[in-house]
């Protein structure tokens, strides 16, 4: 995370808590990020050096005009100093800060097709009861896996991967044609 979306997502975090409203913004700023990161067009007219601050600003209230009043100042804000093309990082700082605020461990599911959102709740529901909390995964597509799935939180892989069932079996036969050659 760069330290521009560090800070701004921080501000938004601090502002949010102050307010007593972490989670139900968290819940807003996640719904807002997918429809930023579907409409990326959306972005980089707010990126814009060709439109005013004031075209910007009226497009964040007429496109956005469900979000909370809190959360587009936030967008001008960002508009203002030049960081629009910063705004999912953002909102992804903002995001990990609530997580971590609300004891939720972050992790990346890493898999070979993009996994549906009710198969990535099945796998953050078993993860969650290996880590014993909370646990939200971002996917994240990796060919080398071959297949099946891969998660990362922390420190800590839980490999079901085709890729890695089979690194398995090699060590398991060099392990044992080790144990022979010993004879």
């Amino acid at each position: 995370m760069n330290e521009i979306a560090a800070s701004y997502g921080l501000a938004l975090f601090s502002l949010s808590k102050e307010q007593d409203l972490v989670e139900k913004r968290q819940t807003e700023v996640k719904e807002l990020r997918s429809i930023l990161k579907e409409n990326a067009d959306f972005i980089t007219v707010l990126n814009s050096s060709f439109l005013s601050l004031d075209d910007r600003v009226k497009i964040i209230d007429k496109n956005l005009p469900g979000i909370d009043e809190d959360v587009k100042n936030f967008l001008k804000v960002i508009c203002r100093n030049n960081r629009a093309k910063f705004i999912l990082d953002i909102l992804d700082s903002f995001n990990s800060y609530c997580n971590e605020h609300r004891g939720i461990k972050e992790g990346i599911l890493y898999s070979t097709i993009p996994i549906p959102e009710d198969a990535k709740h099945r796998i953050e529901e078993k993860i969650a009861q290996l880590e014993k909390c909370s646990v939200e995964l971002t996917n994240r597509i990796d060919p080398s896996l071959v297949g099946g799935v891969k998660v990362l939180i922390n420190s800590r892989i839980y490999d079901g991967s085709i890729s890695g069932k089979i690194e398995k079996i090699k060590h398991s036969l060099l392990g044992k044609e080790d144990r022979f050659h010993e004879n």
